[in-house]
């Protein structure tokens, strides 16, 4: 596990928990702008972590659990939230599918990242 700070001093082991994702997403509502060596890191970890997934995944929804699917973002940070908003963030029984351009246009588009 690796550190990184997320802003405001906080320090953030990767992987990032749910926790991490909140401050995050508050700093990003309040406009602030994460640290670079931070946004580094995370694309780093990110693209590790999508390399290792295959492209054409297989959901499997049982019981209580449900699936949202979302269209294009195009970078509508705002959009995302609000999803999130309404149908809660993503856990191992709310999950999500994400189809298509994610910050192909608009203003946020590295925050949907």
């Amino acid at each position: 596990k690796k550190n990184g700070k997320a802003g405001g001093g906080n320090d953030v082991m990767w992987p990032i928990t749910r926790k991490d994702v909140e401050q995050i997403v508050k700093r990003l509502r309040e406009g602030k702008l994460l640290p670079g060596d931070f946004v580094e890191q995370l694309l780093l970890e990110s693209t590790k972590a999508m390399n290792e997934l295959n492209n054409v995944v297989h959901v499997e929804v049982r019981g209580k659990e449900k699936v949202t699917i979302v269209g294009d973002t195009h970078g509508q940070f705002s959009d995302l939230l609000q999803i999130f908003e309404q149908n809660g963030y993503p856990t191992r029984q709310n999950k999500y599918i994400f189809n298509g351009d994610f910050v192909d246009r608009g203003d946020d588009g590295c925050s949907i990242v």
